[in-house]
């Protein structure tokens, strides 16, 4: 069935002298692609997302992770199936629109 959200994970790395600054993105299968941060506090798990972007620190590698920080890509057109790929753009502060490849896993899949 459809579900309503969809999370995507990778890893970006800042090779610029400057921070950057991750805003959002976007793809043709869902009509809005945010910037979310999950955790727990006092036992119960929340996410939000994070309105200002996701500074990156010159030279730093961040890791987008479930139960982290990660893309969520809200009210997918269609579902997606296993080892799917599909084009998304991400936005950054700096670097502008970058186009990007997700694969699609199962919930079980161990890493981004």
């Amino acid at each position: 069935p459809l579900a309503p959200v969809a999370g995507g994970y990778l890893k970006i790395t800042n090779e610029g002298k400057t921070p950057d600054r991750l805003l959002g993105g976007s793809t043709e299968f869902a009509q809005k692609v945010e910037i979310h941060e999950s955790s727990v506090e006092s036992g119960v798990a929340r996410m939000r997302p994070l309105v200002n972007g996701l500074t990156i620190k010159a030279g730093e590698t961040v890791e987008l992770a479930p139960g982290r920080t990660h893309v969520m890509f809200i009210k997918p057109s269609r579902s997606l199936k296993e080892n799917e790929r599909f084009a998304a753009t991400l936005n950054f502060e700096r670097a502008g629109s970058v186009k990007v490849e997700f694969v699609v896993q199962g919930m079980a899949a161990q890493s981004p």
